[in-house]
């Protein structure tokens, strides 16, 4: 009798053991020892937007720039784009929002950008609208030297997704403008990608890099990712200015109520690790801001409750074998 009362105590702690309330521990469990391969992968990006962020500052120091002359900065960043491969191209912003790039310009209007470059009866494009511009030009009253990593966007120029890393140009007390460099989706996706080499299960890792307004600038799921939107002939929509009218999702407005309140725990610079449900299946998740870009993180990890349950078996089985094994030295005195 004693024996079966003891073997249904163990049956009733191994079911306690696989029911929900258990699986959520061992996810959160999952979760937490996402962090080391979190932090590794955190430190990288912050090192990549660094090293960029350093090349801008160092682009809008040049000379070529000291009087604004596009014949003379216009040939040098030329040059710079040839040297470095991870920009997709350099915009360079004026007081007034007008642009040049390294992919066009034109000649009727001293190589501004325009919305036809090849005509003397058109109008200049406008980057006042862009969040870099604003920050490193249009509300830079103290005219100080300021850095910006952009939320992505669709490119007026070259149609590409990108995020801008800009720098304002100050010279004599006084900004005239600014340099950014476009770091364009096809350059960052095999660098994002990569990233989930860093943990020990890379196939069952979902990452998530938030621009600091929320929006997704990568996501395991592809409509997620900004991108243009198209009318039924599968063309660009264009808005009332004549440029790419983007569709873009916010991690804090995400229909996934959980996936959002993280977001929303993470834009307000919230670090931790949490779970959540999609399409039916567990995961667990590590957040956290990186240091200098403003951007965020979300490392996701699917843990199948299949396994999960194989290994609580094997744990109870392992606790039934451990209990039986002290009861036997019990009964013998050997303890």
């Amino acid at each position: 009798m004693i024996v079966f009362l003891h073997c249904g105590f163990l049956f009733y702690h191994a079911y306690e053991y696989l029911n929900e309330s258990l699986f959520q521990n061992i996810l959160i469990h999952e979760a937490k020892q996402l962090e080391r391969p979190f932090n590794k992968s955190s430190e990288i990006l912050d090192n990549f937007f660094d090293t960029q962020v350093q090349k801008i500052i160092s682009i809008t120091n040049d000379a070529s720039f000291d009087h604004m002359d596009y014949k003379k900065f216009l040939p040098f960043i030329k040059e710079k784009l040839k040297e470095d491969k991870t920009f997709e191209k350099f915009i360079v912003g004026t007081p007034k929002g007008e642009f040049y790039n390294t992919h066009g310009g034109n000649p009727h209007f001293n190589m501004i950008r325009t919305f036809d470059d090849t005509s003397e009866d058109t109008r200049p494009r406008s980057i006042r609208r862009r969040d870099y511009w604003k920050q490193t030009v249009g509300s830079n009253e103290q005219h100080k030297k300021k850095i910006f990593i952009s939320s992505p966007m669709i490119s007026y120029t070259t149609s590409v997704k990108q995020i801008v890393v800009a720098a304002s140009i100050v010279r004599d007390g006084r900004v005239v403008g600014m340099v950014g460099g476009s770091l364009s989706w096809d350059i960052m996706k095999p660098f994002l990608i990569d990233l989930k080499n860093n943990f020990s299960h890379p196939e069952r890792i979902y990452l998530s890099l938030i621009a600091p307004n929320g929006t997704y600038w990568y996501h395991w799921d592809r409509a997620k990712i900004i991108h243009p939107l198209k009318n039924f002939q599968g063309n660009n929509i264009l808005d009332n200015f004549g440029e790419n009218v983007a569709v873009s999702s916010f991690v804090q407005y995400d229909k996934n109520d959980s996936v959002a309140l993280i977001g929303r725990e993470v834009l307000k610079g919230k670090r931790g690790f949490e779970t959540f449900e999609h399409n039916d299946k567990r995961y667990s998740a590590f957040y956290g801001k990186l240091d200098n870009s403003g951007y965020a993180l979300i490392a996701a990890s699917y843990t199948p409750k299949e396994e999960s349950i194989l290994l609580a078996i094997l744990f109870v089985l392992l606790s039934i074998f451990l209990t039986e094994l002290v009861v036997y030295f019990l009964k013998r005195g050997l303890l």
